[in-house]
């Protein structure tokens, strides 16, 4: 009897699941269709509810969805339209949310994405652009972001990135650049192993200054140094 009081638990969990997951949806795109913030807001509240009467876990979960809609937003529309259109999303629904739950954006995203979406009080990520971008020849360093496969990066002795500690800033970009043109496996390692390297240090940094109380300064200093661009280093 404990077996089938146990499948019956996780079947009616499983209906709760999808049940939430089809009214979250339905109202994340109510909101997404709202022409001004004042109406969005209002249509956010029946969210909260929905959040408020779930248990905790289902309450994660349905923070993922909000950030599921943003990151459709953003992934709908081209390059710098398409993130601020999920800043949009940010900007309205997350004060709403309450203040005790962990908010949780899915899918997302490049530094300059987290960085903007901490600043909106979004709690935690989960995105594969730090290893799919290693595979494919992309590096995030402290002054932005460096495609290894362009010809330029043939004879460059510098290395990937002097203000980063990774295994890749060892070697120069001029062999990193070689090892993807030779169809190397060791170059997606490296970079991979990078990236993952710097958003640590990036997430760190952002956690240090939000207890340090200097997450505006902090977030100003980085920009900064992306804006500078890879030359510079």
């Amino acid at each position: 009897m404990a077996g089938v009081t146990n499948m019956n638990d996780m079947e009616n969990r499983y209906r709760d699941i999808t049940e939430l997951y089809e009214l979250a949806d339905e109202l994340l795109e109510t909101v997404e269709k709202a022409a001004d913030p004042e109406a969005q807001l209002e249509l956010v509240e029946p969210l909260v509810e929905v959040l408020a009467e779930s248990t905790d876990v289902l309450s994660e979960e349905y923070i993922g969805l909000l950030g599921g809609s943003a990151k459709r937003k953003q992934t709908a529309k081209g390059k710098g339209e398409g993130q601020a259109e999920m800043l949009r999303i940010l900007d309205v629904t997350v004060p709403a949310l309450p203040q005790d739950r962990p908010r949780y954006l899915m899918g997302v995203g490049k530094p300059d994405d987290i960085l903007a979406a901490v600043e909106r009080g979004i709690d935690m990520f989960d995105c594969v652009i730090p290893t799919r971008s290693g595979r494919l020849a992309r590096a995030y360093t402290s002054r932005g972001e460096l495609n290894l496969r362009n010809a330029r990066h043939a004879d460059d002795p510098r290395p990937l990135d002097p203000a980063s500690a990774s295994p890749a800033s060892a070697y120069s970009r001029a062999y990193l650049h070689h090892l993807f043109k030779a169809g190397e496996m060791l170059g997606p390692m490296l970079l991979t192993a990078h990236n993952l390297h710097y958003y640590q240090e990036l997430m760190g940094g952002i956690r240090a200054a939000i207890a340090a109380g200097t997450l505006g300064e902090h977030a100003a200093t980085l920009r900064t140094g992306w804006a500078r661009g890879i030359s510079s280093l």
